[in-house]
């Protein structure tokens, strides 16, 4: 299937790599990290070749950086575009205790609470040892408490 969409449309790289995240994502929601997982290291592999274990840390951990400075900075539309580069790149964050934690932020900021708390809740089943989980717990509060307000 992905071959195939990616022979109709080659001068499209990265709509057809977001397509394929899709179908991760799709497992993701379902709750079925291991076939996500596949996904996005299947799509990560090929993006990413042979870069190595050192600069796929460091390019995950600048796209965290700057995610996390535009948030402070309430540039919402940069944000989501540095989520959108760093998924490109390294699709397998999306299971990852930062990428979510940081993605859930975005969706906090934009009003999304209830999107923002799934995120959240997602980390805890997808990694219950990750050190983000307080900062999680801590956002999922914040979400409840916005979305009850009048």
């Amino acid at each position: 299937m992905y071959k195939l969409i990616a022979n109709r449309f080659p001068y499209n790289k990265d709509g057809v790599k977001l397509a394929r995240i899709g179908i991760g994502d799709v497992y993701r929601e379902k709750g079925e990290y291991d076939k996500a997982g596949e996904i996005y290291a299947d799509i990560e592999r090929e993006t990413a070749g042979d870069t190595g274990i050192e600069k796929t840390v460091m390019g995950r951990g600048i796209h965290a950086n700057s995610v996390e400075s535009l948030l402070k900075q309430v540039r919402l539309k940069e944000a989501l575009n540095e989520l959108t580069q760093w998924q490109l790149h390294f699709p397998t964050s999306k299971l990852s205790g930062e990428f979510i934690l940081l993605y859930a932020e975005y969706l906090y900021r934009k009003g999304n609470y209830k999107r923002a708390i799934s995120e959240l809740t997602k980390l805890a089943e997808i990694d219950p040892q990750s050190p983000f989980l307080k900062k999680a717990e801590a956002l999922i509060e914040k979400a409840k408490r916005a979305s009850a307000a009048p």
